[in-house]
């Protein structure tokens, strides 16, 4: 995302190298094919989720329930 002219990774985008996070890039490029600004992706990711029992997609994902989180992206969009 950018900001005054600036790009802004999150951190949770990132390994603990500082490489990029895959299963969060997996979820990320999901959630922009349907539209999401990166600033709700952001929020999204930042929020609490009922899918999740109430815990944050960024939470979740650090405890290694990566399918978890997946599914609650996919809940947004069921068609």
């Amino acid at each position: 995302m950018t900001h005054d002219g600036s790009v802004l990774i999150p951190t949770y985008q990132l390994t603990d190298a500082f490489g990029l996070n895959e299963e969060v890039a997996e979820v990320t490029a999901y959630l922009v094919e349907h539209n999401m600004s990166s600033w709700a992706v952001w929020d999204w990711f930042a929020s609490p989720n009922t899918w999740l029992d109430n815990e944050t997609p960024i939470a979740v994902l650090s405890s290694g329930a990566s399918t978890a989180v997946q599914t609650a992206a996919a809940g947004l969009f069921q068609e």
